[in-house]
């Protein structure tokens, strides 16, 4: 059976081919840029937020907040312990950054922050 080559590309084992990197830095101008006007506006965020985020070193701040008894909410899966902490810490600081791998439960973590959040 003979495949048919449809998209112009070469099959041939014995082709040489030629691969060149392209700089495109749109989204890195648009960073750089997004940066600049964050830098010359300080009132956009609180205080320990902005510093915070340009790795200042700024005392550790905590919001008064009710911790529910009960982290994991109906109809998503049981959180882990880590998870747990992650909402925890995220109800009770101005600032989280939650993050891991694929498959280690992000998405759950922030439906159930989100939840909590709106309740």
């Amino acid at each position: 059976m003979e495949v048919k080559n449809t998209k112009g590309l070469p099959t041939d084992p014995e082709a040489r081919y030629i691969v060149e990197f392209v700089w495109k830095s749109t989204s890195f101008d648009r960073m750089k840029q997004a940066l600049k006007i964050f830098l010359k506006d300080e009132t956009s965020l609180s205080n320990y937020i902005f510093y915070k985020i340009l790795g200042y070193n700024t005392q550790d701040q905590y919001i008064n907040a009710t911790i529910p008894k009960q982290l994991s909410v109906q109809g998503l899966p049981e959180l882990n312990h880590f998870q747990m902490n992650a909402v925890k810490k995220a109800l009770t600081t101005p600032l989280t950054l939650i993050q891991g791998p694929p498959g280690t439960g992000k998405t759950v973590t922030s439906t159930t922050l989100v939840y909590h959040l709106v309740k």
